[in-house]
């Protein structure tokens, strides 16, 4: 939209949004009941975060001091996010404007089990059974991940403003991945 005053466009992390991970999301919210166990008992899944509306966003933005509204406004505006997938892998195809990607991931077993198996919610939404389960888990979502990426590089194959950067997991103490990211940046940005 402000392209004329953009210097470059910085899309960090790359979101996994298309069809699939939106019925899945919708499926584990609403189906699995893990909206009445984790998120809310006093609003209506349906109203509230699949088919929600501005007078019940007004609703909860009076509210949105409170840790119940405010997660129910993030996971609402995320899944109307999700619900607009068709428009992110065709946004790439036209842009002018030295564009970075990063995609990151995190094969930290350590990290990846306390983010996925550790926490109880989680475990509970995705029917993870086992220590085996969430790291299967993690590297099933990562290789869709690439899978994804590979399919937008084709896509922009003639978008020599677009560039691609995996970063690996950001659970190692010992690597600047700010400074990383930095560094990328000014390389397409300054070259």
């Amino acid at each position: 939209m402000f392209k004329n005053n953009c210097s470059g466009l910085i899309c960090f992390p790359l979101r996994n949004y298309d069809k699939k991970p939106l019925d899945r999301r919708i499926h584990k919210f609403k189906n699995n009941n893990s909206w009445h166990k984790h998120v809310s008992q006093k609003y209506n899944v349906d109203d509230y975060f699949i088919n929600i509306n501005n007078d019940r966003i007004s609703d909860l933005l009076k509210l949105q001091h409170l840790m119940e509204e405010r997660s129910i406004l993030f996971l609402s505006a995320e899944l109307e996010l999700r619900k607009q997938y068709e428009k992110i892998e065709a946004c790439f195809n036209h842009i002018d404007t030295p564009t970075i990607i990063y995609e990151r991931f995190d094969f930290n077993k350590e990290a990846t089990l306390k983010r996925n198996y550790q926490t109880s919610a989680i475990v509970d939404m995705k029917k993870i059974a086992s220590e085996d389960d969430a790291i299967v888990y993690v590297a099933v979502s990562a290789m869709s991940k690439i899978a994804k990426i590979d399919k937008m590089i084709e896509q922009n194959a003639n978008n020599k403003n677009l560039l691609f950067q995996y970063i690996l997991h950001q659970d190692n103490s010992f690597y600047d991945y700010g400074r990383y990211v930095i560094n990328s940046v000014k390389s397409i940005l300054y070259k």
